[in-house]
């Protein structure tokens, strides 16, 4: 047996000795070796196959020989129901033999006459019979019994009657008045022909009348209205006062030019050339402005070191720019103003930025000192009780002036009430009044109305507080029975009223703020607002202030300290 695969293996094979290796050309040998035996053995069986039937599946022959059934057999087979036998049916038979039920029944040739001239299920037309239509029915059911075919007649016309189905009226013309007919157009014409004038009748046709024709509009004629004549009238005046001056506009030569005019614009510099000669004479414009600027700057040094002196002896910062140095001096002025201003308000005098140096030198003389003066004129109470009692109640210090309200004398009809402004010489600078009535009068008796900072407060009909502004705007309107009402004040929105009497601090609301009790004897005490977050107290019982926080109201009072009126005049001082 050969080791090496190069040598040449059919020796091994015809020898059929077992070889280890094998190499492509003996491997194929004995694939075609193999595929030659292979057409040989199935050639041999086919042949004894065939040579059985004469052909390779012979199909069976009716009675003879036996093979394989064909597609048709098969399906023709498979319709034969087993047991089924060759029956044949004769061509005719006595109907005796035949059962008949309820489904199936012979007919005969009379019935089918009989039915064959019985009419269709189709509905009837106007030329064939049939069915009755649901619309027929319906048509039919609404003809009433007896009813006739509808007559060329009338029943009533104006106020005559028909007397018969086929009575006829005829129309005839009047005076003036011609009737022609046309059959053609089933038309009856009615022309006025002569002169006949109808008699006047224009009554009837305006409104009110028996043959009213309605008052035209945009989209639907008729007759003019009196005020479309008006505005017609108006319109055709004005229309020729239009004309009037659209004809002297259009004839006006000042406002059009002529065409004289219009030729000599012509002929005037065009743009470019305008431009030309603007640039040559922005030039020269230039040159000669260098020349004078130069010999101004050499005469504005040499004037300004002669009259205004060196910069450098300029007492402020800024030395080297008049400016900068004047503003630096303004700035200073400024704020030395703001000090003044805010120094004056420290002390309770209104004072504003807005007020010159002179304002502010008065101001200055307005505020009060420890002694607690208030500059008034020796004669101030005589002056002002002279003059229809000017001051009364709650007075107010303002800019320098004195803020009171007023209300008449029970005893003046319809008496007036209102604020009034006094100098400090009790003079009467100004009056508003704000309303009138009998029934108002100030609070705690005769004491007077109430005057405080943006507030003036009076009584009407003892039971209700009426509170304004200085501007005479009613604030609001609080129901309450008559008591002793010492002082009122509006702030954030709210007016603060305070019953001495019944010791209570309430809001125009009627919502208790504060609650103090009291003696009887309320018109010998002093309880007033400060300003518009203090509230001092001074009663027999006890002494304090309620004052606001930001945002409430706390109470600070001393039991039996019997005070008197130290407390209201330190109040009054400090207002």
């Amino acid at each position: 047996m050969s080791r090496y695969p190069w040598r040449n293996t059919s020796e091994d094979i015809s020898s059929q000795t077992p070889s280890q290796w094998e190499t492509p050309g003996g491997a194929q040998k004995k694939a075609d070796q193999a595929e030659q035996n292979a057409k040989t053995y199935t050639d041999q069986q086919m042949g004894a196959h065939v040579g059985k039937g004469g052909a390779a599946h012979a199909l069976a022959v009716p009675n003879g020989l036996a093979g394989f059934m064909t597609g048709e057999d098969k399906a023709k087979l498979d319709g034969v129901q087993a047991g089924a036998n060759n029956y044949v049916h004769p061509t005719t038979h006595p109907p005796s033999i035949i059962a008949q039920d309820a489904n199936n029944r012979f007919v005969s040739d009379t019935e089918k006459a009989t039915w064959n001239s019985k009419a269709t299920t189709d509905e009837a037309t106007q030329a064939v019979k049939g069915l009755m239509s649901a619309a027929d029915k319906t048509k039919l059911d609404g003809v009433q019994t007896g009813a006739e075919v509808n007559q060329n007649a009338f029943s009533t016309l104006n106020t005559i009657a028909a007397a018969t189905k086929t009575d006829k009226v005829t129309f005839v013309g009047g005076t003036g008045i011609t009737i022609t007919t046309d059959a053609s157009k089933k038309e009856i014409k009615v022309t006025a022909t002569g002169n006949a004038t109808p008699g006047p009748h224009a009554e009837t046709h305006l409104p009110g009348g028996t043959d009213v024709i309605p008052f035209a509009t945009s989209t639907t004629g008729g007759l003019m209205s009196d005020q479309d004549k008006k505005d017609l009238s108006s319109t055709m005046t004005q229309l020729g006062q239009t004309t009037s001056n659209l004809n002297a506009h259009i004839g006006d030569t000042t406002k059009h030019i002529t065409a004289a005019e219009r030729t000599s614009w012509n002929a005037k510099e065009t743009p470019a050339g305008a431009q030309d000669k603007a640039y040559a004479a922005e030039t020269n414009a230039k040159n000669h402005a260098n020349v004078v600027a130069g010999q101004a700057e050499a005469n504005a040094n040499s004037y300004s070191n002669t009259i205004v002196g060196s910069l450098s002896q300029l007492q402020t910062a800024n030395k080297g720019n008049v400016v900068l140095a004047i503003n630096e001096t303004f700035l200073s002025g400024v704020n030395a103003k703001n000090g003044v201003v805010g120094a004056i308000n420290a002390k309770g005098v209104p004072a504003s930025t807005n007020d010159d140096w002179n304002t502010l030198v008065t101001k200055i003389g307005l505020i009060q000192t420890e002694r607690g003066t208030t500059n008034l004129a020796p004669n101030f109470w005589t002056a002002c009780w002279g003059q229809e009692k000017i001051t009364q109640g709650r007075i107010y210090f303002e800019d320098g002036k004195i803020l009171t309200a007023y209300t008449n004398h029970y005893s003046v009809e319809n008496g007036e009430y209102g604020l009034r402004e006094v100098n400090y010489n009790g003079t009467l600078l100004a009056k508003r009044v704000f309303g009138r009535g009998d029934s108002v009068s100030g609070f705690v008796l005769d004491r007077g109305a109430i005057c405080n900072r943006n507030t003036i407060a009076v009584m009407k009909d003892r039971q209700e507080i009426l509170i304004y502004d200085h501007l005479g705007n009613l604030f609001a309107s609080v129901m309450y029975d008559y008591s002793s009402i010492s002082d009122v004040i509006i702030a954030r929105g709210m007016a603060y009223i305070y019953d001495v009497g019944k010791g209570l601090l309430f809001d125009n609301n009627k919502t208790t703020i504060a609650s103090l009790s009291t003696n009887t004897d309320y018109q010998s005490h002093s309880a007033y607002f400060v300003d518009e977050n203090t509230f001092a107290v001074d009663t027999g019982h006890r002494t304090g202030t309620i004052r606001w926080n930001g945002t409430s109201w706390n109470t600070d009072v001393a039991e039996k300290n019997l005070a008197a009126m130290g407390m209201y005049m330190a109040a009054l001082a400090a207002r």
